[in-house]
């Protein structure tokens, strides 16, 4: 059923949203329209880059005294075994690094932003085919 009452004039109408949001409206009549939305994420930096900013993260978390040089030198070398599986670009060289990014959140799970990047590196590795 229509209703071809009026709109009310006047009065706000206040929306709050996160995201994309195709329409907000208080009152449409009488039309047609379409939206369209184009994405606002940016493209995922590449592993190699990733794993580039987490050693330096890494050496900044060493030079703060936030991490022994045990855990350093350990996390370096599983970062430098999961760059080359990746860089090997084949079955094997993605399990490697999957390996090493798992063993490396070991090492990192007491700081949380470190771990928050190499789960989310875990991730992207798993989903290369």
């Amino acid at each position: 059923m229509r209703d071809d009452r009026p709109a009310p004039s006047g009065g706000n109408i206040s929306n709050t949203a996160h995201g994309n949001v195709g329409v907000q409206a208080g009152h449409v009549s009488g039309g047609t329209f379409h939206v369209s939305l184009t994405s606002t994420t940016t493209a995922p930096v590449a592993l190699p880059e990733q794993l580039a900013a987490l050693r330096e993260d890494l050496s900044r978390e060493r030079s703060a005294g936030r991490i022994d040089a045990e855990t350093h030198e350990a996390a370096s070398e599983e970062i430098d075994t999961a760059d080359k599986g990746i860089a090997e670009a084949t079955p094997e060289g993605r399990k490697r690094s999957l390996l090493a990014l798992k063993r490396l959140l070991g090492l990192l799970g007491d700081l949380a932003s470190l771990a928050t990047k190499v789960a989310s590196m875990i991730t992207a590795v798993k989903g290369l085919s």
